[in-house]
């Protein structure tokens, strides 16, 4: 789970150009946006060969770098 939330924490860099840690509040501070969920969604799916639907994509999926990565193992 450590190389998951390594990963996610890197490409939510890359993406907005904030630094977060595990438990920061992505949509709540604003790290993130309709715009740059769906590139990071992308970009989870192609690296870990998923499929993430839209109807997931909801706070509690995706609302920290611990909720994502939790989200993730479960779909690997």
């Amino acid at each position: 789970m450590d190389e998951i939330k390594t990963y996610l924490k890197e490409l939510i860099e890359d993406a907005t150009g904030s630094c977060v840690d595990d438990d920061t509040m992505l949509f709540e501070e604003e790290i993130l946006d309709s715009m740059s969920i769906l590139y990071l969604i992308g970009e989870m799916e192609s690296h870990f060969d998923i499929d993430l639907p839209p109807d997931e994509v909801v706070e509690s999926n995706y609302g920290t770098v611990n909720a994502m990565a939790e989200y993730i193992e479960s779909k690997l």
